[in-house]
């Protein structure tokens, strides 16, 4: 069995972590785990979209490509404000 680490070991380590996701390179992390993540989940709904046969004329395509990227930045912005309890 594997000793479990001391409380205060555990207390050293999320004050670390904190510290970091509330620097400047923390902060950047989240938004983007967060726009990479909103980026996926949209792109995924245009291509299910695509298995079903809708959405392969080219200004369509554009169209849908356009609204993934906006919304995936709009999304993300929710996100972070969501996790910040803002909204």
């Amino acid at each position: 069995s594997t000793p479990k680490p001391s409380s205060a070991a555990s207390d050293v380590y999320k004050r670390q972590i904190q510290i970091f996701l509330q620097s400047f390179f923390g902060k950047f992390f989240i938004v983007f785990l967060s726009w990479s993540f909103s980026f996926h989940i949209l792109n995924e709904i245009r291509h299910l979209a695509w298995d079903m046969g809708y959405g392969f004329d080219l200004k369509i395509s554009q169209i849908t490509g356009i609204i993934t990227i906006f919304g995936s930045f709009i999304f993300a912005i929710l996100i972070y404000l969501f996790g910040r309890n803002i909204i």
